[in-house]
């Protein structure tokens, strides 16, 4: 379907269990076969992903910095997917934002989302491929899947347009940066949930008045 639809085949990523901390491939094939069955479709996104799934980032990270994660439902802002919490954005959209960078202390078991992370340049010392080449494909006429603007825009890394840390401000950065412990992280994502059921009608108001100021 998608050769017909779009001319080429899809990208594959990589199916995880997040049921456990360590986030494993969610597979039973051992990994050399599951390799082999996955590698014939010849996806440059697949094929990254493999190379840095389930290994932990020990290197200086600025998620938190150059960007962030935030949830739309509830508009919490947090560094990565369970890093720091950074603040409730819709709250007052008008407050400056406090970017921190996770640095040293990835939270996570491995960065199971690097293909785009990674890539964009979030630990510029860490030589990866550009984030255009994992998710262009070039069809069989020669038509590629990203358009040039797009393609130059995606082949960026963070650094370009981002101010690095000297080596004294990433140790001040990490200590004021404590690494949340497993129970704080279980806890902050079971605060997300409440208040995404509790607060989605609020805060629903709130972007239709952020849309349509006239109405209101």
């Amino acid at each position: 379907m998608a050769i017909e639809r779009v001319g080429a085949p899809c990208h594959l990523t990589i199916a995880r269990n997040d049921r456990v901390w360590e986030q494993p491939r969610l597979t039973a094939l051992p990994l050399r076969d599951y390799n082999a069955t996955w590698s014939v479709f010849q996806s440059n996104l697949f094929a990254f992903k493999s190379t840095i799934f389930g290994v932990p980032r020990r290197e200086f990270c600025y998620a938190g910095d150059w960007f962030f994660y935030l949830d739309l439902g509830t508009g919490i802002a947090s560094q990565c997917y369970n890093g720091g919490y950074i603040g409730h954005l819709f709250d007052d959209v008008d407050r400056p934002i406090a970017f921190r960078p996770i640095g040293y202390q990835c939270p996570l078991a491995h960065c199971y989302n690097g293909h785009a992370f990674l890539s964009l340049g979030v630990i510029p010392e860490l030589q990866t491929p550009t984030y255009a080449s994992l998710r262009n494909r070039e069809c069989p006429d020669g038509r590629e899947w990203l358009t040039e603007p797009m393609k130059r825009f995606l082949s960026g890394k963070l650094a370009e347009t981002n101010s690095q840390l000297s080596a004294e401000e990433q140790a001040k950065a990490c200590y004021q940066n404590p690494k949340p412990s497993r129970f704080k992280l279980c806890k902050y994502a079971l605060l997300s949930r409440i208040l995404w059921k509790s607060k989605r009608e609020h805060y629903r108001e709130k972007l239709e008045k952020l849309r349509n100021p006239s109405k209101h």
